[in-house]
């Protein structure tokens, strides 16, 4: 097994997804947060076309962060940190399926795939839930992209 390789698959994926979940939270989320105040239904737009792009490759890099970070956990004399690191950067898959899915993605996600108009005070109510969710998200993937990078630098 090439050791380097998967550590380098391992902090790149969970340095790559924690930027991405940055960005959109201190980019795209204010932007959706500045549109609600002037149209529920625009910022429902930019939510989904936001959602639909970012969710593959974000799931993606969380899943492939976290085997890549069990692997060394496994190989590296069962290095508790890569098990932390691991665990923190594909914490969102779980969360995302379990908690946000069910709360609050398939609300949003469904007045913007079917064009329905959408109640503003209802809007905002789940967006603000989404927001405050993927902030969650975003905080364990920078731990555990900082986790794994302690590792890199001891």
């Amino acid at each position: 097994m090439n050791r380097p390789m998967v550590k380098f698959i391992a902090v790149g994926a969970a340095g790559i997804f924690a930027g991405q979940a940055l960005a959109i939270s201190t980019i795209t989320v204010p932007r959706i947060m500045k549109e609600l105040k002037e149209d529920s239904n625009r910022a429902i737009q930019t939510f989904g076309d936001m959602y639909s792009a970012a969710a593959p490759l974000q799931a993606s890099l969380s899943l492939l962060s976290g085997i890549a970070g069990g692997i060394m956990f496994y190989f590296s004399n069962r290095c508790p940190r890569w098990l932390l690191g691991s665990w923190l950067a594909s914490f969102s898959i779980p969360f995302t399926l379990f908690v946000m899915q069910r709360q609050v993605n398939n609300k949003l996600l469904k007045y913007w795939s079917t064009k329905k108009e959408a109640r503003p005070e209802k809007v905002k109510e789940l967006l603000k839930k989404w927001n405050i969710y993927h902030g969650l998200r975003t905080v364990a993937s920078l731990a555990g992209f900082g986790v794994m990078l302690s590792i890199l630098v001891r």
